[in-house]
């Protein structure tokens, strides 16, 4: 059973904030910009999410979703349960490397450790440890 998230998290190996932005769009609603400061973080957000893509490591974007308030997912009407659901999302739409925390759907792997879901751009999964 997967636990309730208020937030989620994925690394798109891309460079493309704009296109992931015209994926996200029809499945979360209209998304309004209300931040861009000087540190490169783009924060979009709407009655019931945040949503925050900001550069990271390695070529990745950061994308992360939060729930506006203390709601769980199943309230804000987020169709993604957790991380991996998301990355899996974004590989089919956008044919492109996703990582993230494996979260529920990878139980044998501890919490708050530093192994990572990676999905290839052709749905493969793999666990790594990221930084190694």
């Amino acid at each position: 059973m997967q636990s309730q998230r208020v937030d989620i998290e994925v690394y798109v190996q891309t460079a493309d904030r704009n296109a992931v932005v015209a994926l996200l769009r029809p499945e979360l609603g209209e998304l309004e910009l209300e931040h861009v400061p000087e540190l490169d973080l783009h924060i979009y957000s709407n009655q019931t999410l945040h949503l925050s893509i900001s550069e990271s490591v390695d070529g990745f974007l950061s994308v992360w979703l939060r729930a506006r308030g203390r709601a769980p997912w199943h309230d804000s009407g987020t169709p993604w349960p957790n991380s991996p659901a998301l990355a899996r999302f974004l590989v089919r739409g956008m044919g492109c490397m996703v990582r993230c925390d494996p979260e529920d759907d990878y139980p044998e792997v501890p919490s708050l450790s530093d192994v990572f879901l990676q999905i290839d751009a052709d749905g493969r999964e793999t666990l790594f440890t990221w930084g190694d």
